[in-house]
């Protein structure tokens, strides 16, 4: 199972989730299911200060407004210690800073667009 990224608009009546704005082929990939602990909530993570990324232990993220510019911070930290987590916890750095870049280039279109990313 794989955890994946999309983003959508919000509809303006409901608040609710609206029209999904296509990503790029393979945009869509944020890790496999086992990520949500192995790293994006891993102890290191949260020893580099992520707070929001470290919420997919236990729950979905749908990020809007001021936490989409969170979410890409917390994005961008991932791939500048990719080096670091790989080595922490056996992964490919590679693979991590793919993933964490789709996640950042997911909340540009997001804040273009007023819209939401969702992490599942």
């Amino acid at each position: 199972m794989s955890l994946s990224i999309s983003v959508h608009l919000v509809d303006e009546t409901s608040g609710g989730i609206g029209t999904e704005i296509p990503l790029p082929p393979g945009g869509d990939l944020a890790g496999f299911e086992v990520w949500r602990r192995e790293l994006y909530g891993s102890d290191e993570a949260l020893r580099l200060g992520l707070t929001l990324l470290p919420t997919l232990r236990g729950a979905d993220i749908q990020a809007t407004g001021d936490e989409l510019k969170r979410l890409k911070n917390e994005a961008q930290c991932i791939v500048e210690h990719a080096e670091m987590l790989a080595s922490s916890i056996g992964l490919e750095a590679s693979a991590i800073r793919f993933r964490a870049e789709n996640i950042a280039r997911a909340c540009d279109v997001a804040l273009a667009r007023n819209a939401m990313v969702w992490i599942s």
